[in-house]
């Protein structure tokens, strides 16, 4: 079935230099992010210029085009042109093989906290996990974004931070707040739950709300979502960690206002 956004889908490959200029293609709250084998071959003029692209932004081994609020439609637009699907998934697999000790040993070695440190609180009650030991690849293989999961005691969601809700997704399963730092937080209910299409969740506040840490943003019926045969695994993650150095994260039984994530700004 055709969407309306097609023709975006369209112009993007070409603009980044087509299906074999991809090594790795993704998405976050708002954000198509691909690394490229050759970065000289996009077009970022052609792109910014784009109606439905906010703006490009570039860094060493990213190339993302802000998106905003329909960023999933645009990705499966995009995922769904000339077997994109089946090309990404290969070459991600090829492209992210870390394994469990190497992105543990890549934050947790010898940290020091200073006052320069941000903080993202535990958005909901629960044991905490690795990224990596989520059931899904592309989370666990941390393309998506740095951060922890947490298995739920319930489905009472708090914001984890002072901030913006940049986008609260329509089925209501993934919410993404921007902490004042600039930090994009994404807190996704369960894996593959956007196909509930919304059955199980109930948002409290709505996306461009202003919110303080600890204000409940969202409930969700986790022993529907369980009943209903999905994972109730709910991955924390910061969606831009190229800006950031993350320096510590904890694992173990939390609750809402623990901390479970520091950064730095770069």
């Amino acid at each position: 079935m055709k969407s309306r956004y097609d023709n975006l889908a369209n112009i993007i490959i070409h603009n980044v230099g087509g299906k074999e200029n991809i090594t790795a293609i993704t998405h976050c709250a708002t954000r198509l992010r691909f690394t490229l084998k050759d970065y000289s071959k996009a077009n970022t003029e052609v792109l910014k210029n784009t109606e439905g692209i906010v703006t490009v932004i570039q860094r060493k081994t990213q190339y993302m085009l802000v998106i905003g609020s329909s960023v999933v439609e645009v990705f499966e637009a995009v995922m769904s042109l000339d077997r994109l699907k089946e090309y990404a998934a290969n070459i991600r697999l090829k492209e992210n093989m870390r394994t469990e000790s190497q992105r543990i040993k890549k934050h947790l070695t010898g940290t020091i906290i200073d006052n320069n440190t941000n903080v993202v609180e535990a958005p909901l009650k629960g044991r905490m996990i690795y990224l990596s030991e989520v059931d899904d690849e592309a989370f666990s293989s941390g393309i998506l974004g740095e951060g922890v999961a947490i298995v739920p005691a319930n489905g009472k969601v708090y914001a984890p931070c002072d901030g913006t809700i940049i986008t609260f997704f329509p089925s209501g399963h993934a919410v993404a707040i921007r902490q004042d730092s600039g930090a994009e937080i994404l807190i996704h209910i369960g894996i593959d739950t956007v196909k509930l299409d919304g059955k199980g969740f109930s948002p409290k506040k709505k996306q461009g709300d202003i919110v303080k840490c600890g204000e409940l943003i969202l409930e969700a019926d986790i022993d529907f979502i369980e009943q209903s045969g999905f994972d109730i695994t709910t991955p924390v993650i910061i969606t831009n960690p190229e800006d950031y150095d993350i320096v510590n994260f904890v694992t173990g039984n939390v609750e809402p206002g623990n901390e479970i994530i520091k950064y730095k700004v770069k």
